[in-house]
């Protein structure tokens, strides 16, 4: 129950602010103060009590776009890419370095489908940022660039705003601009990119009938919404954790029971009643400089009380000796002789400090690969049966909240000489250390994989790729059902071969039956099918190269075929959209099979480690 309050509590606290923020953009539509500010991109409005009040501060980018479809192997299929008008045409790509909060990678997204209904499909940014082009009807392409017109008033704005008088406007902005207006010396549309992927597959149905829709529907345009930031990846770890099958470790001491009080923390794992550790490692001085009695006492220490280990780590005959001072020595002596323990304090009093060293007389106490220990129990915790013997305690775990954060220990743990660069492996590919980069996970076992595992990742490589295409043809087919393109036309005749044959072969021959074809590509034909040789239409032409004879052009028949090429032209879509979500099933198998050739080589390489970094999420 405990745990299900706490998934609920941290759902809620993930899912509030976008819904507040799409609320409260839904109460604007109703209103229309969307479209009276139709050039606003930055919302602050005031939340009803309510919904708990205050104001919800957001962002909506305009005349949203599904593009193109941008399966990832290593991700999902449901990975593609979303158009969207620029906030600031006349700024180009320098706008998102200036504004760098926004549409970050792993941020929660909507695109909001109907403002007004708060019909939404939410995503997470996978792209590594925003591209700018040109809109498609613009000359030229690529990426602009425009200059911002000199002012001589910039150089006051800086001092007003230094000065704490009014804002400075930013490279010469108008306070129209400023205000949300567009950009007076924005001479073209600018249009922009980013990769999104689906939160939800079971949306996909809802997003690919927007994709029909989208094209010439003016009257209601997609947004794509942002609560600047907010991160999916910071609660999507614990969510799911949460909600496995099997309980979290530790749980029963984090979640306490009615039996449970804190005095009572079992001893870890690799501890009984025989285990001893030799602390000497944690001297300040040379063995040999150091008092004879001393090096004895910290020899052979029992672990299984913790008041014992901690007198004698804070007694006036060793505390001196030692790295650390007295509060510093009784966190350690926890951390030895408890399953769990929490170490806390204000920045500066030397916690991190105290984990490396308790990564220290762990590592010194460890028993080595080539004992019996570890061909015993594969590397797992065993512990010892006679005084003094060594536990097999490798790999040993480092988690962190932030990638800076564990950065910054691991290269502690190495300058410190507790570890070689060799022995640690560093899972994630977000590191920004390069002393860390010959340890980083996926590199190491990219070259670590079994000759059987190339050939099974080369195959399913070959697979997705098959697979990608098929998406990606599935996908700009719906994208251009609106506005029939050449390849929207190859598809549509395969699907009426399969389907509707007879009818498409009436098709290529005009209604005038076998033996006669209609000169022109497949639209042609279709429009020529339709009008049924009405005159002033399409003439027809007899294969065997002699003039056809004057169809009957009469109205009923042309309304006849128009309403039988709308239906198949509707089965067709239908079944395109059927089609991509199986499709899509396919892919993603694919990058769960990608995922496990990859899990047995990474497995072998972090088992083979001494240190394994990761973050929590």
């Amino acid at each position: 129950r405990s745990l299900d309050i706490q998934f609920r509590l941290l759902r809620e606290d993930m899912l509030a602010p976008i819904r507040r923020a799409a609320r409260a953009l839904a109460t604007c539509a109703r209103e229309g103060a969307v479209a009276e500010h139709a050039q606003r991109w930055t919302w602050n409005p005031m939340v009803p009590a309510e919904e708990g009040g205050g104001s919800i501060r957001f962002v909506t980018l305009r005349r949203c776009e599904v593009g193109r479809l941008a399966p990832n192997i290593y991700q999902s299929a449901l990975c593609f890419e979303v158009l969207f008008d620029h906030p600031r045409p006349a700024q180009g790509a320098h706008f998102w370095s200036d504004h760098s909060k926004y549409l970050q990678r792993d941020s929660l997204v909507a695109i909001v489908l109907d403002p007004a209904r708060t019909e939404m499909v939410f995503c997470k940014v996978v792209g590594n940022g925003v591209e700018v082009q040109r809109a498609p009807g613009d000359a030229g392409g690529g990426q602009i660039e425009q200059q911002q017109p000199p002012t001589g008033k910039s150089n006051n704005a800086k001092k007003n705003k230094k000065k704490g008088g009014k804002k400075a406007l930013a490279n010469g902005d108008t306070k129209a601009e400023a205000a949300g207006a567009a950009p007076a010396g924005a001479a073209r549309r600018v249009r922009c990119s980013v990769l999104v992927e689906m939160v939800a597959p079971s949306e996909l149905q809802l997003l690919m009938r927007r994709m029909v829709q989208q094209h010439g529907d003016e009257a209601h345009e997609a947004l794509l919404l942002q609560v600047p930031g907010h991160f999916l990846i910071s609660y999507e770890t614990a969510l799911r954790a949460l909600q496995a099958k099997t309980l979290p470790p530790f749980v029963e001491r984090i979640v306490p029971g009615e039996h449970f009080s804190g005095a009572n923390v079992p001893l870890p794992a690799f501890v009984n009643d025989t285990t001893h550790f030799d602390l000497r490692c944690l001297l300040r001085e040379p063995r040999g400089a150091v008092d004879r009695t001393v090096r004895d006492l910290l020899a052979a220490v029992p672990l299984d009380s913790y008041e014992q280990l901690r007198a004698l780590l804070t007694s006036p005959a060793v505390a001196p000796h030692l790295r650390m001072d007295g509060t510093q020595a009784e966190g350690f002596a926890a951390a030895l002789t408890r399953e769990l323990c929490l170490i806390q304090g204000p920045p500066g009093t030397g916690k991190t400090y105290v984990g490396v060293e308790i990564a220290r007389a762990l590592a010194a106490n460890s028993a080595p690969r080539s004992s019996g220990a570890w061909s015993a129990t594969r590397g797992a915790v065993m512990p010892p049966n006679e005084r003094n013997a060594k536990p097999a305690l490798f790999p040993m775990l480092c988690i962190c909240f932030t990638n800076h954060a564990l950065d910054q220990f691991l290269e502690d743990l190495l300058d410190s000489g507790v570890f070689q660069l060799d022995h640690v492996v560093r899972v994630g590919g977000r590191s920004k250390s390069e002393r860390l980069e010959p340890c980083m996970l996926r590199s190491m076992a990219r070259h670590r994989r079994s000759g059987k595992e190339r050939y099974e990742f080369k195959m399913l490589q070959q697979k997705a790729s098959e697979l990608s295409d098929e998406l990606e043809r599935l996908v700009d087919t719906l994208n251009n059902a609106s506005r029939p393109s050449f390849r929207f036309g190859t598809a549509m005749q395969q699907f009426l071969e399969e389907y509707y044959p007879e009818e498409l072969a009436d098709i290529r021959s005009g209604g005038q039956g076998e033996g006669w074809a209609v000169a022109g590509n497949f639209a042609a034909q279709v429009e020529a099918w339709i009008a049924a040789g009405e005159p002033g239409g399409q003439g027809h032409v007899n294969q065997d190269g002699g003039e056809a004879g004057s169809a009957v052009g009469v109205k009923e028949k042309e309304n006849e075929n128009a309403a039988l090429w709308a239906e198949m032209e509707e089965d067709f879509v239908k079944e395109m959209q059927e089609r991509l979500p199986r499709a899509a099933a396919a892919y993603d198998g694919v990058c769960a099979e990608v995922r496990d050739v990859n899990m047995g080589a990474e497995v072998r390489v972090a088992t083979e480690a001494r240190l394994i970094g990761i973050t929590t999420t």
